[in-house]
């Protein structure tokens, strides 16, 4: 394989539903061939192809990763993919934007986004925000201004992280949730689908309705 080729290839962390959608944005922003984008998944065989087109073609652990241009990890658990990033410490994620494919994923001047992050369409980083490493924003997913989103997080669809609002590290957001401003949200919390966030939620704790509760 030339070097070209090798650049050119995608290793995609996780053949999950959500490995499967990012393996779609690729393929459709990047213009790029099924036969370069793969799966690396410790819970399949080798070999099992993935929405008929993609290969699994081995575990994450022990896999050697120089011959992928790139690399993504697309596990949405925030803990579990801290662990596989973890134990892959000489790999350079890469970032997926998809409005690589309609300009529908914006991130606005004056923000700042750490690498490795996913951004899904319609998905929203807004002005003055700072979003930390291996973050995941599905579909319709916002961030608002000056807000402040830690390591591994994970928004997912429709959610609305409002104005100067904080979540720590890997903190999961349920689709249709929103966290209005300035409230902070502890690290590894959980916030339920459909919640509205009114106060403060301690670290770890898991919170749903409307307003949210601890349950």
């Amino acid at each position: 394989m030339s070097d070209a080729e090798s650049r050119a290839r995608w290793a995609i962390v996780g053949a999950g539903a959500f490995g499967r959608e990012v393996a779609e944005w690729i393929k459709l922003g990047h213009k790029t061939a099924d036969s370069a984008i793969t799966f690396l998944d410790d819970t399949k065989e080798v070999g099992t192809v993935i929405a008929h087109r993609w290969k699994v073609v081995g575990p994450v652990v022990g896999m050697k990763m120089p011959k992928y241009g790139r690399v993504v990890c697309a596990i949405s658990d925030p803990v579990f993919r801290r662990s596989v990033v973890t134990d892959l410490p000489h790999i350079m994620f890469s970032t997926v934007v998809a409005g690589l494919v309609a300009a529908t994923a914006n991130r606005a001047s004056g923000n700042r986004a750490a690498p490795s992050i996913i951004m899904c369409p319609n998905s929203v980083i807004s002005a003055g925000a700072k979003v930390g490493a291996h973050v995941h924003l599905n579909l319709g997913a916002l961030v608002g201004h000056d807000t402040v989103i830690g390591n591994y997080c994970t928004l997912s669809c429709q959610t609305d992280i409002m104005g100067e609002a904080v979540l720590g590290e890997g903190v999961f957001v349920g689709s249709g949730a929103r966290v209005l401003p300035g409230v902070k949200v502890g690290a590894w919390a959980k916030i339920g689908a459909g919640s509205v966030v009114f106060r403060d939620v301690a670290p770890g704790e898991t919170v749903a309705g409307n307003p949210a509760r601890t349950i």
